[in-house]
């Protein structure tokens, strides 16, 4: 035998030279949508038709611009991480498959996807919370809109209110207040009026929204060291059970009621 080109083996049958292939390249992968969280992008592909003659080896994805890259160690489909990629700029990625050979064709290009992170200024505050999909979450306003606030008028502190207490339900409880409340200095009048970045669509956190803004107020900052309202109701078993709401404390983590009547702080926020 002897080596011939690369990738062939060149065999000697008595009478002739014959070559063998050892090994192609593989094909072309077909790239996903590409999704991203916290300056971290997940890149779905399927394998290509083809592996080239030879097990791919692994997969290598990137980026554009920057060319970040990162790889996975298989055959088959799958999904590439690829870290590292700094806010504000949109990217696009391409995916290539390797074997013992080499390198084969890259893919197509990606969705664009602009990388965001908890802290990062963006759409009129700072970035508090992303959900699940890295394209949606919670904003806080950079300052708060009122220090002893109430949380209800006087006419409406012991009448109960359509609320409740999950992430997603802080601007429809605002709604809410503020249809039994009308116009008024208290809670969520001031957040719903706050205009930060130009937006009309700020509110009062929920319970669960209050808690998630507690958890960064060191990555938000400029938070009291003292109570903060929810839109949240909280329903009481004492006699007039609509006099209190949700309430956290940002010394430390603490959540309880609040008379509606009591004099506390507001930070708006609004969702992306």
């Amino acid at each position: 035998s002897n080596c011939g080109t690369s990738g062939q083996l060149q065999v000697f049958d008595g009478t002739t030279w014959a070559s063998l292939i050892r090994g192609g390249l593989p094909g072309t992968p077909t790239i996903g949508t590409v999704t991203s969280r916290n300056g971290v992008a997940s890149v779905p592909f399927t394998a290509p038709v083809s592996d080239g003659g030879a097990a791919i080896l692994f997969y290598t994805a990137t980026s554009f611009p920057g060319g970040y890259t990162g790889t996975l160690n298989q055959a088959g489909s799958g999904t590439i991480t690829v870290s590292g990629l700094p806010a504000g700029e949109g990217y696009i990625f391409t995916v290539t498959a390797s074997n013992e050979t080499g390198t084969g064709p890259a893919s197509g290009v990606s969705n664009t996807v602009w990388p965001i992170t908890l802290g990062q200024s963006y759409l009129g505050g700072i970035i508090f919370y992303i959900d699940e999909t890295g394209n949606h979450g919670l904003i806080a306003a950079t300052a708060d809109q009122g220090m002893e606030i109430i949380w209800a008028l006087p006419t409406y502190n012991d009448q109960n209110v359509e609320t409740f207490t999950e992430i997603g339900t802080g601007s429809t409880n605002t709604d809410h207040i503020i249809a039994q409340n009308g116009e008024g200095i208290y809670a969520a009048s001031l957040a719903r009026s706050y205009r930060g970045g130009g937006y009309s669509d700020w509110f009062l956190p929920s319970k669960d929204e209050l808690n998630l803004l507690y958890d960064q107020k060191n990555v938000i900052g400029g938070f009291e060291n003292g109570y903060y309202w929810s839109s949240s109701e909280y329903k009481s078993i004492y006699a007039n059970q609509f006099d209190f709401a949700w309430v956290q404390y940002f010394g430390y983590y603490l959540q309880e009621y609040g008379y509606k009547s009591s004099p506390i702080n507001i930070r708006a926020i609004r969702a992306f």
